[in-house]
């Protein structure tokens, strides 16, 4: 699904007023799913939560995400999965992050860029 769903009348207008992200809230601990790709998932908790990226993404995927809830959220890597940076975590309520894969050689090993913590 497409970050952006605009609905194109003709081929000079966009009717923005219908260009949206799917949401998803959740309240726990989190493994992303490539469902989530080029989506906004809110994560709002009081307490901690870590958020999980998987080794199996393709290059390219993004998700969004927002710390919605006072808990900070903290990014893992899965098995056979990377984050260059380390255990990278929102700071504040309300802040955004995107995760990003920019390589998977085999398929099996993303490599995550969290950006925005």
């Amino acid at each position: 699904m497409p970050f952006f769903t605009p609905n194109v009348s003709n081929d000079a207008a966009i009717n923005y007023s219908e260009a949206y992200a799917t949401v998803t809230t959740v309240t726990g601990d989190y493994t992303a799913q490539k469902a989530d790709i080029n989506t906004l998932v809110m994560v709002n908790s009081g307490t901690g939560k870590t958020v999980t990226l998987p080794a199996n993404f393709p290059v390219g995927a993004c998700i969004s995400f927002v710390q919605y809830g006072a808990g900070a959220v903290t990014f893992a890597a899965a098995s056979g999965a990377t984050i260059p940076q380390g255990a990278a975590a929102t700071g504040s309520q309300y802040t955004i992050a995107a995760a990003i894969v920019v390589a998977n050689a085999d398929g099996a090993s993303a490599v995550w860029i969290v950006s925005g913590v």
